[in-house]
């Protein structure tokens, strides 16, 4: 008897190690999201139960679970895995897009759906939230989430405007500092001096400036001594849609590497047909070219 009591006393002391202070909160660490893991069987039935008690109007206790992002670990698979939505995943992660996720470590798995709404925002989602139900945030409750604030909403989901730019998130300028020379659509050929279509838009940039990625995603190609556009890479991003960098000087990455938004990629050239050092810069989605300017943020 006395050995099964201190075996009993020993698992607990074992099984409590895996808990780590989050603030005020307790969190339990999650090592794989498989029916293996002992934790993660838990996690999902704290997730059921808690959709249950919200669905008959009982109290729901919000608590949260850890996970370190492995590798191959998208946005979709996690949230899917966990049976909790993507906005309730993305709000508590600070996380604006799912291309985003991978620069994340680690991330914290909330049991109940709805909003995380942050007491003082640091990008466009976290604004937008706070902007639209700030009328709501005294009433709600608070939460410590990596020594920040945020106010839940439970069950409340993104708008159709906030889900599609989640989805579809701007694209960060590919320069310090760029002069737009020559927008998208037709214009007089400075090369020909005929009417052509510009399939993108023109950045003047000193000889040598650094060109930056405008969204995370994955090197698709790399072309050297084209005879139009010289060196450029294409960059492929999430929904379809790809990034073109043209004249460039240098080449940094190579073909399938990932990037982050921000990363840089290349320098500032003359190669192919220009008139003197700019950065050519298209947006292009299912094969068709879209305005960059309308894009850029």
């Amino acid at each position: 008897m006395k050995r099964k009591v201190l075996f009993f006393i020993f698992f607990i002391l074992s099984f409590s190690q895996k808990f780590f202070s989050q603030d005020s909160l307790s969190v339990l660490q999650i090592n794989e999201l498989t029916s293996k893991d002992i934790l993660f069987r838990q996690y999902q039935e704290e997730v059921q139960l808690a959709s249950k008690n919200q669905i008959s109007g009982k109290a729901v206790d919000l608590n949260l679970y850890s996970y370190n992002i492995k590798p191959k670990d998208t946005f979709f698979f996690i949230a899917s895995r966990c049976s909790i939505r993507q906005e309730t995943l993305a709000t508590a992660n600070s996380i604006e897009n799912p291309d985003s996720l991978q620069q994340k470590k680690n991330l914290v798995l909330p049991v109940q759906d709805g909003l995380f709404v942050a007491e003082k925002p640091v990008n466009t989602m976290e604004y937008l939230l706070k902007n639209q139900y700030k009328d709501e945030l005294e009433a709600a409750p608070e939460i410590q989430i990596r020594e920040r604030t945020f106010y839940f909403l439970a069950n409340k989901r993104f708008t159709p405007s906030q889900r599609a730019f989640f989805l579809t998130p701007g694209f960060a300028s590919p320069l310090e500092n760029g002069v737009l020379t020559s927008a998208f659509g037709k214009r007089i050929s400075p090369i020909t001096g005929k009417w052509k279509n510009h399939k993108g838009i023109d950045l003047a940039s000193p000889l040598g400036s650094n060109v930056y990625a405008c969204r995370a995603g994955v090197v698709y190609r790399t072309i050297y001594s084209d005879p139009t556009y010289g060196n450029y890479i294409i960059l492929l991003h999430s929904n379809g849609m790809q990034s073109l960098y043209a004249h460039l000087d240098t080449i940094d990455v190579k073909e399938d590497e990932n990037v982050n938004a921000g990363s840089k990629i290349g320098t500032v050239g003359v190669s192919g047909l220009t008139t003197g050092p700019h950065l050519h810069l298209e947006i292009i989605q299912s094969g068709k070219n879209l305005d960059p300017q309308k894009y850029l943020r």
